[in-house]
């Protein structure tokens, strides 16, 4: 059933305007990781798939859109679907649930990364993206009080610097990493899983 099986490493990625060009940076040419990705990225329904397709030209991990109740799995990559709230249960499990937009957005960021709690057993990175807005601020800075590395990106090398700026200003980010130093970090993180 794999229900007690926690990944030992979690990486959560949120993004909104800007975020797929980046994340396509960040994954370009990633090994399959041993870690699970949580992607939280702002999407119209309709660009979910090409979404996916795009990222999984990219990288060797398996990506695929986050179903309710699913267990994470070492080298595989999860979007939160459009107009559902994900969070993360007991450090291994999707729950999806419609609900109301928090931060004017449905997935929230801040929903995924507060769902998160300290579990001893893995180590987690929470990654703040290009974006309008401040979703992710208050989640980002939760996963550093609970343990987690946090990292915003470079504001330079956003389209849009609000959402990194807040996570910056609410001493949310423990790195502040351009595109691809967040892939190199990401490779050292998780070393490549060995098949």
């Amino acid at each position: 059933m794999g229900s007690s099986f926690t990944p030992e490493n979690l990486i959560i990625i949120g993004s909104s305007t800007g975020g797929p060009i980046t994340i396509e940076t960040i994954l370009e040419d990633m090994p399959a990781l041993d870690a699970a990705i949580v992607i939280v990225q702002h999407l119209p329904a309709h660009s979910a798939l090409p979404f996916r397709e795009h990222i999984s030209e990219n990288t060797a991990m398996q990506v695929v859109i986050g179903k309710n109740n699913e267990f994470l799995e070492n080298a595989k990559i999860y979007i939160a679907p459009p107009e559902y709230h994900l969070s993360i249960k007991n450090s291994s499990r999707l729950i999806l649930t419609k609900g109301d937009k928090v931060n004017f957005v449905c997935p929230s960021i801040d929903v995924a990364m507060l769902s998160l709690e300290k579990d001893e057993r893995q180590k987690k990175v929470g990654i703040i993206l290009t974006g309008m807005g401040k979703d992710g601020s208050n989640g980002l800075l939760h996963m550093k009080q609970i343990g987690a590395t946090t990292i915003a990106q470079e504001l330079s090398s956003c389209a849009i610097k609000s959402m990194p700026q807040s996570a910056i200003t609410n001493n949310a980010a423990d790195l502040i990493l351009k595109p691809e130093e967040i892939h190199e970090f990401l490779e050292k993180f998780s070393r490549t899983k060995k098949n």
